[in-house]
């Protein structure tokens, strides 16, 4: 295994979607190589991850030698990443982070990663009408939009090619490419940020609505997106995480009007609300659940100003209209519920 480090006299630039979330020293950005596609049966090899440290930037890249070195870069990934609380990366929900997720199991590694909030880059162009400018959203297109030329010129796929031909004939120059490609994919990412200077992206669609609740003498965040929430029929489902709680025992609750399931131990809950349907005087088709099963809270009934008094009745708490869902009265749900029940517990 080798750990190389490069030091670079110069300082991040965050676009102040992202100030206003995290400064410098709060994130890191990752990238990984792989022997292939499959995370069942194919190793990490490399291990890429760019931070901010006394105002310069600082990557890192963990490199196995061998397969069999996997563990080995693992285990120095996992010693540095815990020193953070926000990652971000170009396509790592779908590709990177369930592949390491995966590998550290495989090898009995206490998985933390969770416990971070990830911002995966590509995910919050999709949400963007700015992808409609682009010939595709593949990373080094985005890079091209912003006036960004990287030296590196292979693919990933190249890069597992070559992986391979340097595990049966290891060559500097061999690893140098190698390296070289998974540098400049952080590097450059880490750049790329500027693209939230061109889209429209919520803070709730970047890190979550989050809600805190006291569980056993515990402080709990619970947490989930936009994109978590929705309406089949006539009910409501809402999926999230939590940072994973070994000690605590899971809870289950099944009620007349509402479910909640949480396993503490993998961070994962999910709630499934019965909801009715109706029209407003307007004429627009709605979506409600009646006030009194919740034994909705006081605070809850101040915020009919907020909602321009159309969604919230002495009797009614509108949750969509025309299916168009209303994320904040939502969460005021959500927190109602896991107090009423955790409180309990």
């Amino acid at each position: 295994m080798k750990i190389k480090t490069f030091e670079l006299n110069e300082n991040t630039y965050l676009p102040n979607p992202l100030l206003n979330i995290f400064n410098s020293g709060d994130y890191c950005i990752i990238d990984i190589e792989t022997m292939g596609l499959s995370r069942q049966y194919h190793e990490v090899v490399l291990i890429g991850v760019l931070f901010n440290k006394n105002n310069q930037i600082v990557i890192k890249q963990f490199f196995a030698e061998k397969p069999k070195e996997e563990i080995l870069i693992l285990k120095e990934f996992a010693a540095l990443y815990q020193s953070f609380s926000y990652v971000i990366t170009y396509n790592g929900a779908a590709f990177d982070i369930p592949f390491l997720k995966h590998r550290f199991k495989y090898h009995n590694l206490e998985w933390h990663f969770d416990d971070l909030t990830h911002i995966d880059v590509l995910q919050c162009l999709r949400k963007d009408t700015l992808k409609s400018q682009l010939e595709n959203l593949k990373l080094k297109t985005v890079e091209r939009f912003l006036g960004i030329y990287r030296t590196d010129t292979i693919s990933g796929q190249d890069s597992v090619l070559l992986y391979k031909e340097y595990v049966k004939n290891p060559s500097p120059s061999l690893e140098k490419t190698i390296l070289l490609h998974n540098y400049e994919d952080i590097y450059y990412l880490n750049k790329l940020l500027h693209i939230f200077n061109h889209v429209q992206i919520e803070k709730n669609n970047l890190i979550g609505n989050r809600i805190q609740v006291i569980h056993h003498s515990e402080t709990i965040d619970f947490v989930f997106f936009p994109k978590d929430v929705l309406i089949k029929g006539n009910l409501l489902f809402i999926k999230g995480s939590t940072k994973c709680q070994k000690k605590l025992l899971d809870v289950i609750y099944y009620g007349s009007e509402f479910k909640f399931e949480w396993s503490p131990s993998s961070g994962e809950f999910c709630i499934e609300i019965q909801l009715y349907e109706g029209y407003l005087p307007s004429g627009e088709k709605c979506t409600y659940i009646n006030r009194k099963d919740f034994n909705l809270f006081e605070d809850v009934l101040k915020e009919k100003q907020l909602h321009n008094g159309d969604l919230l009745t002495d009797q009614l708490m509108i949750l969509a209209v025309n299916g168009r869902m209303n994320v904040d009265l939502i969460t005021h749900l959500i927190s109602n519920i896991l107090n009423s029940i955790l409180n309990e517990q």
